[in-house]
């Protein structure tokens, strides 16, 4: 990878994050879930951290559907 499709990946992540941060529901967890698979396999960019926030977010969002439904 070249040094300039390194530094556009990086700024597609930094705006994929930024996207993620100003959006909600069901598509934030879309874009958490995009984020998760362009960071895969680079270790340095924190993939772990990023697949445990999507995982929080996806269950937190899980339970106030059900919650919604009890109501």
């Amino acid at each position: 990878m070249s040094y300039s499709q390194k530094q556009q990946k990086e700024l597609n992540i930094d705006d994929l994050k930024n996207h993620i941060h100003n959006t909600s529901g069901i598509q934030k967890l879309k874009l958490l879930d995009s984020l998760c698979r362009i960071t895969r396999d680079r270790i340095e960019l924190k993939y772990d951290s990023i697949v445990k926030i999507t995982i929080e977010y996806a269950i937190v969002n899980i339970q106030a559907r059900s919650i919604r439904r009890l109501e």
